[in-house]
């Protein structure tokens, strides 16, 4: 399977929505371009904001659980991830298993 780039699937999914234009009455082309709306804005949308993931990547619920700063978060995830293995994981490696996660909204559909 191939793989694309964000910046190969957002230039796709412009031309193709360009080319929905040239179809206003055509009820086909018209969902079309609600379709690629949506993938658009899921593939340009900024963070709402930051949390923490678990060593299973299911969400970390603490008190400082999410952010507006992933800088902030990760000092948060450093002593997780600490704490999680007693300041050494396997063969002395620290442990990782606590990760910073971008958090995005859903565009909502009208």
């Amino acid at each position: 399977m191939n793989k694309f780039t964000k910046e190969q699937l957002i230039e796709k999914l412009e031309r193709r929505l360009a080319v929905t234009t040239h179809y206003p009455d055509v009820e086909e082309a018209q969902l079309d371009a609600q379709i690629f709306k949506i993938a658009l804005a899921v593939l340009t949308a900024k963070p709402f904001m930051y949390g923490i993931t678990d060593p299973d990547g299911d969400p970390h619920f603490d008190e400082e659980c999410v952010g507006s700063d992933a800088g902030i978060l990760q000092d948060e995830v450093d002593c997780l991830n600490d704490e999680a293995c007693g300041g050494d994981g396997p063969r002395g490696v620290e442990s990782d298993e606590y990760r910073v996660v971008a958090l995005y909204r859903l565009p909502e559909i009208e």
